[in-house]
C-alpha cells in the first residue's frame, strides 16, 4: 500500500477532526437508543468487537433473548442472520470455543444494569473499574481499558485517566518511542535506541502530544480537550499508519462496509450505520492529491 506518510501530530489531527479515530464512539453516540438496549450493545461488543453482531445482538426485545442470542454466538454452531460464521475481530479472536460458552452463561446469571451499575459506582477511579471488569470471565486489561473509555466517551460516566494509573499497551508504547526517536533526531526505525527511562520518555510522549491537540476536543461529546485515552489510540493507529496498513480513514470505510450487509437485518445497525462519520478519504488511499510516498510493508 503506499500513501503519504504523516508525522504523528498530523496524522493524530487528521483522525480527531475526521471523526476516524473512533468511529464507533460517533455513531453510538448519534443513535437514540434507550438504555438496556445501550447496554446490551456495548457487552454484546465487548465480548466479539463487532458493531454489526452487537447491533443484532442489542435489538433482542428482552434480556432473556439477548443473552440467547450472545450464547448462539458463542457456541457459532448455528449461522448467523447473514446465513455465516457469526463473526469475532481479531481483537477478540481467544474468545471462541468452551471457554467463550461459559463465560456467557456465567455473565448472564447477572443482570446487565447490575454489571454496569458496579462500572459506574466503581468510578471514577480507573483502577477501580479496571478491578471491575477484569473480574468477569474472559475480560482482561486490554477490555478493562476500552470499557472505561467507553463508559466516559458514550455514556457520559465520569472516569479518570491519568497517566499514572493507566498501564499502556504494547503497540502504543512502541509508537510513543517511535515519536521519541524522532523528537531526539533519530530515525524511528534505529535499532539499539532507547531512552534511559523509557517509562519517562513515553509519559512525555503523551504529554507532548496532549498539548499538541489541545486546540481540540475528544470526540464523539466534544466536552473536554483530548486526552490520554485519544493520544493512546494516536499512537496505536500511527504505529500501523508508519508500517504501511492504516490510510487515515480506513477504521471509518472498513466498519461502514462490514454494517451494511447487518443492516439488511437490524434495525440498531440500520441506525447505528446512519451515524457513523462520513469517509472523507479518496477511495483506497488517504494521500492527498498527487503525493504519495512508499511505506514500508
Amino acid at each position: 500500500m503506499t500513501y503519504q506518510k504523516l508525522e504523528v501530530e498530523a496524522f493524530g489531527r487528521a483522525l480527531i477532526e475526521s471523526g476516524d479515530l473512533d468511529p464507533v464512539y460517533i455513531a453510538l453516540n448519534g443513535c437514540e437508543w434507550d438504555e438496556e438496549r445501550r447496554q446490551r450493545w456495548l457487552m454484546s461488543y465487548w465480548l466479539f468487537y463487532h458493531p454489526g453482531a452487537a447491533s443484532y445482538m442489542a435489538d433482542a426485545s428482552t434480556e432473556e433473548l439477548f443473552w440467547n442470542r450472545v450464547g448462539n454466538a458463542a457456541r457459532n454452531e448455528t449461522p448467523s442472520p447473514l446465513d455465516d460464521r457469526w463473526p469475532r475481530a481479531s481483537e477478540r479472536r481467544h474468545f471462541r470455543g468452551q471457554k467463550a460458552v461459559d463465560a456467557v452463561a456465567e455473565l448472564r446469571r447477572t443482570p446487565l444494569a447490575d454489571r454496569f451499575a458496579a462500572l459506574e459506582a466503581a468510578a471514577p477511579s480507573y483502577p477501580a473499574l479496571a478491578r471491575v471488569v477484569c473480574s468477569w470471565p474472559q475480560f482482561g486489561p486490554w477490555l478493562s481499558f476500552k470499557a472505561g473509555d467507553m463508559l466516559e466517551r458514550c455514556l457520559g460516566v465520569p472516569v479518570d485517566f491519568d497517566l499514572g494509573s493507566v498501564t499502556m499497551f504494547d503497540d502504543p508504547k512502541k509508537a510513543a518511542l517511535m515519536v521519541w526517536k524522532v523528537k531526539a533526531g533519530f530515525d524511528p526505525y534505529s535499532e539499539g535506541i532507547r531512552p534511559k527511562d523509557p517509562a519517562r520518555a513515553i509519559r512525555e510522549v503523551c504529554e507532548y502530544l496532549i498539548d499538541q491537540y489541545k486546540d481540540l476536543s475528544a470526540p464523539p461529546a466534544r466536552d473536554r480537550p483530548v486526552g490520554y485515552q485519544e493520544v493512546e489510540t494516536v499512537l496505536c493507529k500511527w504505529k500501523s499508519h508508519m508500517n504501511g496498513h492504516y490510510p487515515v480513514g480506513k477504521d471509518t470505510r472498513e466498519i461502514a462496509e462490514g454494517l451494511r450487509a447487518w443492516a439488511e437485518v437490524s434495525d440498531s445497525a440500520r441506525e447505528f450505520l446512519h451515524y457513523m462519520p462520513a469517509d472523507t478519504s479518496a477511495p483506497g488511499d488517504s494521500a492527498r492529491p498527487g503525493v504519495e510516498d512508499k511505506v514500508p510493508a
